[in-house]
């Protein structure tokens, strides 16, 4: 038995995985809101025991436990990089703080690291060697994989695209700065300028829609915009999308990769999100190189990063990789 466990910001996707039935047994969620640190990982141990009461487990059948992390993992101190937004998380010895309440093998990983894998493993991004996956939600992250395989950079920092300065760009120094990228393509920025549009646009479809709603639009109010490829929506879109399609732009020039996979909660937008981008990225490229290139949308949702977590515990222990997990979904 293995388990992965997907921390993020606000709460830990846990997946309980059986080699000899070769499946995910178990499935469940953890809400971590307003805990960092250590605080976090105590009470994870104590989901992890009630996990295995529930499945009439041991805990010794359990042989390794892998944690995607929220943030990059610096390998020389074993801590965690974050930016100012967790700073609580900055500096932390992730590593050590758990295995203080695990004594089976502990892998860790940072959570955008193991959705890449995921993806490439399972998701939109199995037919590709060469490729750059985005994460696009509550803020961005990323993962490069060059020839299958991830590149992590001289001390596991490379993709902290998260961090990069947006055109915005104010006269603060680089780590006092708001303007960072993900600042302006984060959800909760997309919806607000949604909101925005359909309070100065009353006659629009998206003002219509608000009116008769009589309240702030969430994303799952605009489905049936989205599926009728609201033009306006998909014009606001292309233009909150555009600086992040502007720095995909510089890395296929750079890296010259086969895809640009897309994930997180963007791609709730469907294919009025996918034609932005792509929309975007033929204004950014030349022909021939956005002809050369596929971009995709993630099918994977939440799995991507437990599946990652997973395959790189698998790795560490095994040279068969050869099995693919069945009943993921």
């Amino acid at each position: 038995m293995i388990v992965g466990i997907d921390l993020e910001g606000c709460k830990a996707e846990f997946a309980l995985y059986s080699e000899k039935e070769n499946r995910i047994l178990y499935r469940s969620s953890l809400e971590t809101k307003e805990l960092v640190g250590e605080d976090v990982i105590f009470k994870i141990s104590q989901h992890f025991e009630k996990l295995c009461k529930a499945n009439k487990l041991q805990p010794s059948s359990i042989k390794a436990i892998g944690i995607g992390t929220i943030g990059k993992v610096f390998l020389e101190t074993e801590s965690l990089i974050v930016d100012d937004n967790q700073f609580e998380w900055h500096g932390f010895k992730i590593k050590k703080a758990v295995e203080k309440y695990f004594k089976q093998p502990v892998y860790i990983t940072d959570g955008f690291r193991a959705r890449t894998i995921g993806e490439l493993w399972k998701g939109a991004a199995q037919d590709f060697s060469n490729f750059i996956y985005y994460g696009i939600g509550n803020g961005i992250g990323n993962g490069i994989v060059i020839n299958q395989k991830i590149y992590s950079g001289a001390h596991n920092l490379a993709s902290g695209f998260h961090q990069v300065i947006s055109q915005k760009r104010d006269t603060s120094p680089l780590h006092e700065s708001k303007n960072y990228l993900e600042n302006e393509t984060n959800l909760d920025s997309i919806v607000k300028t949604i909101n925005d549009f359909a309070d100065k646009n009353v006659d629009s479809a998206l003002g219509k829609l608000k009116k008769s709603s009589g309240a702030f639009l969430n994303l799952k109010d605009l489905d049936s915009l989205i599926k009728n490829n609201d033009k306006d929506l998909f014009n606001i879109l292309c233009k909150l999308m555009l600086n992040v399609s502007s720095h995909m732009s510089t890395m296929i020039y750079a890296l010259d990769p086969q895809a640009i996979i897309i994930g997180g909660p963007i791609t709730k937008f469907g294919d009025l999100g996918l034609r932005a981008f792509k929309y975007n990225l033929k204004k950014l490229t030349t022909p021939f190189v956005y002809n050369l290139l596929k971009i995709r949308f993630s099918f994977l949702g939440e799995n991507s990063g437990v599946l990652g977590i997973l395959y790189t515990v698998l790795c560490a222990y095994t040279d068969d990789i050869t099995k693919q997990i069945e009943s993921v979904y």
